[in-house]
Formats: structure tokens, C-alpha cells, sequence
């Protein structure tokens, strides 16, 4: 099982992260009905975490950071305000709110992160 604990510990690399991804998913996106599209984000703030640690995109600020690794903690916490368990989905309404919360305060540097994203996609892409 994934633990918070060993990514403090270790500098992240991409497997690590691709580790992180894979237990969110395990763990809660592949059950997550449809609560809201806030939560769609979470593979994104993912990314954006990995970026930032790993040196790659550090346009952001250390609050928003912050703010991010706090709701992805939440996300994966089994400890929430409405236990997942709740039917009709939810138990994943307060994750959902948390998310949204964070993606509306962080709105722009998530968008300039993508945008930055997919040139480096495209940049690397155009040097094949």
C-alpha cells in the first residue's frame, strides 16, 4: 500500500508518482461516480505536483502547492467528513467540494500548468 510518509522521505521520481497515481486510482477514482467534475482534476494536480517537485515547472506558488498536496490528501484519507461508503455516491461529495475548492482558488496556475504541459508535449513531439 501506498504511504504519504515515504514520498517525504525520498526525493519523487516519475515512478514514484506513477505509483501515487496508480493507488488514487485503486483506491478511489475508478469508483468515484459522476460527483462533480472538480474531481476530474485530481490526475492533473497530480501531475502538477510531480512537476513541481522534480524541478521541472515551479510557476507556482508554495501556498497553492500546499493547498494542492492538502487536497490530495483529503482525497485519500480514509478519515473524510462523509464516509465513502454512503450510497448513490455520496460519500464522495465532500472530496468533491475539498477538489473544488482547490482548483477554484488555484484555476489559473492549474490552466498555465497545462498550457506549459502541452507545449513540452508538443515541443518534444515536433524534435521525433
Amino acid at each position: 500500500a501506498y504511504r504519504t510518509k515515504n514520498y517525504m522521505e525520498k526525493r519523487e521520481t516519475k515512478d514514484d508518482f506513477e505509483e501515487l497515481y496508480n493507488f488514487l486510482y485503486e483506491a478511489k477514482l475508478n469508483k468515484v461516480p459522476n460527483v462533480g467534475d472538480k474531481l476530474a482534476y485530481i490526475p492533473q494536480l497530480i501531475l502538477l505536483i510531480r512537476s513541481y517537485a522534480v524541478k521541472e515547472y515551479t510557476d507556482i506558488s508554495l501556498v497553492e502547492i500546499v493547498l494542492i498536496i492538502a487536497a490530495l490528501i483529503y482525497f485519500v484519507s480514509p478519515l473524510d467528513i462523509i464516509s465513502d461508503g454512503m450510497p448513490g455516491g455520496l460519500g464522495f461529495l465532500d472530496d468533491a467540494i475539498v477538489a473544488g475548492i482547490v482548483v477554484n482558488f488555484c484555476k489559473e496556475d492549474i490552466k498555465k500548468y497545462m498550457d506549459w504541459l502541452k507545449k513540452k508535449h508538443d515541443t518534444s513531439t515536433d524534435l521525433k
